[in-house]
Formats: C-alpha cells, sequence, structure tokens
C-alpha cells in the first residue's frame, strides 16, 4: 500500500527537510541474476524510476521479475468526489454518500486542503472485521455523522469505489488507508436456486475483484446512503495529458502540454491551468517558466495546448517533471483528469526499448521464427553507444523454447536505432503463448534506467490458436437469505437491510417487468435512433438495433445473431488496441488481431471507428464501455446473473467467452502470467450463462459490446 506523511531526510547535508512522499519497492536484478528487493520514494505522477533510492535487500530474495504498477494519484478530484466535513464523502456522478473510513476505523486529522494528513485509524474500542449477519446488524445501529440510514452498499454500488490503478484499487485521497488484507461486504447474497445460500458478494479493492465469501467468514464494510443530491449530469470530460520534451544543450524549446476534451461541445468550455513543478523537480526560471492562465475550447474543439518555454544545458542530470494542473471549469464541462505530466528529457542518450513489448509467432517444429526487437536512442549521440543484451527465462526457457543470446549492440554516432536478433525454437504443441526476458546492461556512453532494463518478448502459440452513469443500476435482486436459506421473503429477522429490501428492484413502481426485470428500464431502438413503436415484440419479428438504459443513460449496442455477415455480428471477435497513449495501461495492445467481418476492423478501437462511421442509431461517439458500465447491465436476479435477452438477443457467447472493457487491469507476478498494462478487464461467461468480472490478457479476442453516453 502507498504510505503518506513525512520523512525527515537528515542525512542531507545541511538542514532537514520534510516532503510529501510516495513509498514503494521494486524487484530488481544484477548482473549475476540475483533478485533484490529495492525501496524508493518519490513522485505518485513520474513515469520513470525517479525519486530517491532507499535501501537494497540482503541477501537476494527469490521473487519474480519486475511488476510495474500505476498508483492511485494523490490528487483530490473534486469533480467527482465532495469531501464533506462530517467525515463523509459523496460521489457526485452516483449521488451516494459514504463513509470515508471503513467501520471500526476513526478519521483522524481531516482539514488540510491537500488531504495529505487525513487518515483511518483502528478504533480501539471498535472491531473492524466481522461476519455478515454482525455487519447487516451493525449497520442497522449506526448513527454515525447524524444520519441513520446507513446501509451495507449493494455489489454494484460497492463496485462504483473501484479505481483502475492499483495498490490499492480506491482513490487513497478520498478513502485513505483502506485496508486490503480482506474484503468488503455488500448486501447482495447469492439468488440461484441450488447454490450455497450462505455466498455473499464481495469486493476486494487489493485488485478490483469481485466474488463470493461464506457469510460467516471476515470482512470489512464501508457505509453508504442515499445523499438525496441529483447524480452529475453527463458532462464533456477535460483530460490533462501527458507529454516529453528534450531540454537541448542551450536556448529555449517548447514544451506543449495538452488539455483534451474527450467529446465536444455544442458551447463555449473553458476552465483554468497552472504549470508548476512538483517536489522542485525543475527549477523555475533555470529550467522552465511557470506560467498560471485560462483556456477556451471552442464548440467542436477538443485540444489545446500549453506552450512552456523550457532552457537547454549541459549538465548531467535525471529527468525533470512538471505538472499541468487543472481547476474551475466552466459549468458546462467536468475534469477527468485533473494533473497531467510534462517530461524534460535529459540530452545524454538514454537507451531504451522502442516498444512496449514484442511478440511473434513461435513457429512450427522445423520452421523457426526470426525476430527483431528494436533497441532506441532517445537523441543521437556524437560518439559511438554500447549496451550488452543477455536472455532470461521466464515462462518460456532458452534452449527449449528460444535460441539463447548474449552480445554487444553498438549505435554509431548519429545512429539512433539497432535491433537484437532472436530466434524461436518452433514446436507443433499447443500450449498457453510463453515470454522470456531480453534485459539490456552495462552501457557506455548512454544511459539507462535503473542501470539495467528488460522486457518480455512474448511468443505466441500458433498451435492453440484457431484463427458515466446518470445513476447507477440496481442489481435485480428481490430476495433475502440467511446463511442456512436463499431466496426468502424480506425482511429477515436478524438479517437487516439486505439488499432485496432496498432500491429500485424493491419498490412496486419501478420493479415492473414490462421495460426490463426488477428494477432495470430499458428501451429499445431502431437503426434510425426512433424508439421502436412495439416495446414487447421479439427481435425475430421486429428487431431493434440499440437499447437505452433509463437508469445510467447510457446507450448499447445490440448484437445481431451469430454467422451474420454484418458488423455486428455476435460471434466475432477482436484484439484489445488503444494507440491514443490515453489509459491504456502502459500497453497498446494488439492491432487488427481479430476474426470480424471484413478483416480490417477486428480490434476494439477500429471497431470503434467503423460504428461511428455507421452512426449506429443516429449516434457517432460510441466507444469501447468501461468495466463498471458492462457491469451495470448484469442482472444478478437471474438464474445464471445475466444480461436480460428481452432486451439483449444474439449474445451467442458459449462458456468461457468474454466481452471486452476499455479497463485495464493489474495482476500479481505471481499467478505466473504478464504484469501490468498488458491485461484488460472482462465480463466472461463463467459457465451457464452466468456472467462475471474478470481479467483477459490483450493477447486473447473476445467479444464486444460498444456502448455511448454516460459520464466516460
Amino acid at each position: 500500500m502507498p504510505f503518506r506523511g513525512d520523512i525527515d531526510l537528515s542525512m542531507i547535508e545541511g538542514d532537514s527537510i520534510s516532503l510529501s512522499y510516495f513509498l514503494h519497492a521494486r524487484v530488481v536484478k544484477n548482473s549475476s541474476g540475483d533478485s533484490y528487493a529495492r525501496a524508493y520514494i518519490s513522485d505518485p505522477l513520474e513515469i520513470e524510476d525517479g525519486g530517491v533510492s532507499l535501501e537494497w535487500s540482503e541477501p537476494p530474495v527469490p521473487v519474480s521479475p519486475q511488476t510495474t504498477l500505476r498508483i492511485c494519484d494523490e490528487e483530490f478530484d473534486d469533480s467527482r468526489y465532495r469531501i464533506n466535513s462530517d467525515g463523509t464523502v459523496t460521489d457526485l456522478r452516483t449521488a451516494l454518500q459514504w463513509q470515508r473510513c471503513p467501520s471500526g476505523f476513526l478519521l483522524a486529522d481531516q482539514g488540510t486542503p491537500d488531504l495529505s494528513d487525513d487518515r483511518c485509524e483502528p478504533d480501539a474500542n471498535a472491531t473492524a472485521e466481522r461476519a455478515w449477519q454482525q455487519a447487516l446488524t451493525d449497520t442497522e445501529a449506526d448513527s454515525s455523522a447524524g444520519h441513520d440510514d446507513w446501509r451495507l452498499p449493494n455489489i454494484k454500488e460497492l463496485e462504483s469505489l473501484v479505481a483502475q490503478c492499483s495498490i490499492p484499487t480506491i482513490e487513497p485521497a478520498v478513502f485513505p488507508d483502506t485496508p486490503i488484507q480482506l474484503g468488503f461486504w455488500s448486501s447482495t447474497a447469492t439468488a440461484a436456486p441450488g447454490s450455497q445460500p450462505d455466498r455473499i458478494w464481495q469486493v476486494a479493492f487489493s485488485s478490483g475483484d469481485i466474488g463470493y465469501s461464506t457469510a460467516t467468514e471476515s470482512a470489512y464494510l464501508r457505509l453508504v446512503r442515499n445523499s438525496g443530491d441529483t447524480p452529475l449530469a453527463p458532462l464533456p470530460a477535460l483530460y490533462a495529458e501527458r507529454s516529453a520534451v528534450f531540454e537541448g544543450d542551450s536556448g529555449d524549446t517548447e514544451l506543449l502540454m495538452p488539455v483534451t476534451l474527450l467529446r465536444p461541445s455544442d458551447s463555449v468550455v473553458t476552465v483554468d491551468y497552472e504549470v508548476v513543478s512538483p517536489n522542485a523537480h525543475a527549477t523555475d526560471g533555470v529550467d522552465f517558466d511557470s506560467m498560471a492562465g485560462s483556456l477556451s475550447f471552442a464548440p467542436g474543439e477538443t485540444r489545446k495546448d500549453v506552450r512552456v518555454t523550457i532552457y537547454g544545458d549541459t549538465e548531467v542530470e535525471k529527468r525533470e517533471y512538471l505538472h499541468l494542473k487543472l481547476s474551475n471549469p466552466s459549468a458546462n464541462s467536468r475534469i477527468g483528469k485533473r494533473v497531467g505530466l510534462g517530461t524534460i528529457i535529459d540530452d545524454e542518450p538514454w537507451i531504451r526499448f522502442a516498444r512496449h513489448s514484442t511478440h511473434t509467432p513461435e513457429g512450427n517444429s522445423g520452421e523457426n521464427r526470426s525476430l527483431r526487437v528494436p533497441i532506441l536512442l532517445d537523441k543521437p549521440a556524437a560518439a559511438p553507444v554500447t549496451v550488452e543484451y543477455r536472455l532470461e527465462n521466464d515462462t518460456a526457457d532458452t534452449g527449449a523454447d528460444i535460441e539463447n543470446a548474449t552480445g554487444t549492440v553498438t549505435f554509431a554516432a548519429g545512429e539512433r536505432l539497432q535491433h537484437v536478433e532472436l530466434a524461436t525454437i518452433g514446436d507443433n504443441t499447443p500450449e498457453n503463448d510463453e515470454a522470456i526476458l531480453l534485459v539490456l546492461s552495462n552501457p557506455v556512453g548512454g544511459r539507462l534506467v535503473g542501470g539495467e532494463i528488460s522486457q518480455r518478448v512474448f511468443l505466441i502459440d500458433d498451435d492453440a490458436y484457431a484463427g458515466t452513469y446518470a445513476a447507477l443500476n440496481d442489481t435485480g435482486v428481490v430476495d433475502c437469505a440467511t446463511p442456512d436459506s436463499a431466496l426468502l421473503d424480506c425482511p429477515q429477522a436478524g438479517f437487516p437491510g439486505q439488499d432485496g429490501e432496498t432500491g429500485r428492484d424493491a419498490d412496486p413502481a419501478t420493479n415492473s417487468d414490462a421495460d426490463g426485470n426488477d428494477g432495470f428500464s430499458f428501451v429499445k431502438v431502431a437503426m434510425d435512433g426512433t424508439p421502436l413503436a412495439n416495446q414487447l415484440g421479439s427481435y425475430s419479428t421486429d428487431p431493434w438495433a440499440c437499447v437505452e438504459d433509463n437508469v445510467t443513460g447510457l446507450t448499447w449496442e445490440v448484437k445481431t445473431p451469430g454467422g451474420a455477415n454484418d458488423l455486428h455480428s455476435a460471434s466475432w471477435t477482436y484484439s484489445w488496441f488503444n494507440s491514443s497513449g490515453i489509459d491504456d495501461g502502459g500497453l497498446a495492445g494488439i492491432e487488427n488481431g481479430g476474426t470480424c467481418v471484413d478483416g480490417t476492423n477486428c480490434d476494439t478501437e477500429k471497431f470503434v471507428a467503423a460504428v461511428n462511421a455507421e452512426a449506429l442509431c443516429g449516434y457517432t461517439d460510441w466507444r469501447l464501455p468501461t468495466i463498471e458500465e458492462l457491469y451495470t447491465i448484469l442482472d444478478l436476479g437471474f438464474y445464471y446473473h445475466e444480461y436480460d435477452s428481452k432486451f439483449f438477443p444474439n449474445q451467442g457467447f458459449p462458456s468461457g467467452a468474454r466481452t471486452w472493457s476499455s479497463s485495464t487491469a493489474v495482476l500479481p507476478e505471481t499467478m505466473g502470467i504478464p504484469a501490468t498494462g498488458k491485461y484488460a478487464w472482462t465480463m466472461t461467461n463463467i459457465g451457464m450463462s452466468k456472467w462475471n468480472k474478470e481479467e483477459a490478457s490483450i493477447y486473447s479476442m473476445p467479444r464486444v459490446r460498444l456502448v455511448r453516453g454516460g459520464n466516460q
């Protein structure tokens, strides 16, 4: 977990200093192949291994190669969350009010403007972990912050807090010190007949996973109530993006720090900005000129650049960082990403891999494949630059899956690109995709981040492969449970405040099945964007192209029958691909890797472009949904937790089939599969049409269902 606070660097000559910092650790290997743990303090927005190195472990530690995790930013985003003085927080998107600290914790030192002192400390007079029945009864008696209507959140409400970052997967400035040793209880019990009746849905904020737990086990609880506010209207979102520039040896150059509007507005959008250096990475007036001002987006405009003057020098130094901070958006917009990182790159050439990853089919026996891994200097050098390379086993083995290789790469003066030549050892055995580590070390005339860098080279098995909301939806669960039985009437004595007692699906006025199962409300829409006159007809007699969700404000693509030779067939699969560099988890993915109607739009990015060119249902802002959005239309009240086939027909997805989201995922190395940035969240048919949230490698080829609207 990140640790926030003050550290006294008394070893520094002169006066001691204190700073707000992130403490994190990574695993590195020395030239002998021994693994060591190394601790750092650094700014959370740095993209390289910067900051101050604290210590190395001794002796070496037996762990797998390093994983790069995107740490949740500490910057407080008041465009989504409102911190209340009573120890609660309101999610403006959903109008839900949450306890900032879990039950059994006390909020300490609240009040610093940047929230850096806000802490959740264990209450010596209370228990934080408790069984589900105790959680329900304790919730009923809770009157914290002067409210007596606190309740355990249902599973969709609880999952809405999951952030697409790590350590932990919840915003640390809003919900400080969230424990990750155990999961958090929801009020949602399993509804499937024949299943174990004591299974309760949980969210684990260590990974963002959703899963079951038995009612007698212990878990944490964070309570929720309806704030009474109106949910945040869907507005165009302003994003402060990342940027970089070479500083030069002398004179000045210009760093363009982009601000993008995620979708265009039909009226003028304004936002204030300032450019500063975090923790004095760069010196104002020496390395750059700080600045502040306001940006104005005319109707239809989606990008503005803040132009920052950067001053060159000949000093050998680490990278320097600038933050572009957004504030005060106009009322017709919101801030989606408040802080953008600008990087000033030193001129002595850095040696790096030219791509996030490299992959090749392994080939069949006797048909070994050659592979050239590009190595790049970030600028030409006046003299030759060399770097040594070697291979290390990961899930693939040298000598069995790939020819062993060691040597030296040499860049002649003025050259920026060279290659390491590798050769696979093919086979005819269906197996998982494998990876080998290519390690660069011992540079001469250039620099490596951390002194040594590595990249996975993936050997793709060619034998195994055949080819935000207006509001949250409810769960569809209308029954209650005890540890001994499920599908019971509500309420149940001794087990108060369950999911089935609250929400739209428990309200007779809103749980009619005519427009969707209990509490859901959908509208069938024709290709031209008009609602169908007969909302009760079947797809075979009166087909529709889209479904509007009256609760969330989202509009969903409807798939055509499997086997249909059109753009929206349920049979087509797609590779995950995002070439924008925005929210891509550090990896663009695979271009055109699936199987689709024309063979050229078979990745998620191109499929989105094709559907927007078609103007499906009259809209041109279709996109890949987030995992939270896919989860909103999952009905947990159905026998197998499914999508309502009365509105989402032609699902045709076999057991094990997946549906892509835009949300990248974090997986621990201990699972023996590649690290962060190579996985994205999917909704997965885990058997008998029962769907759940799971991670998938971007080298897999799931289906896609597009969405538009909402707050994304």
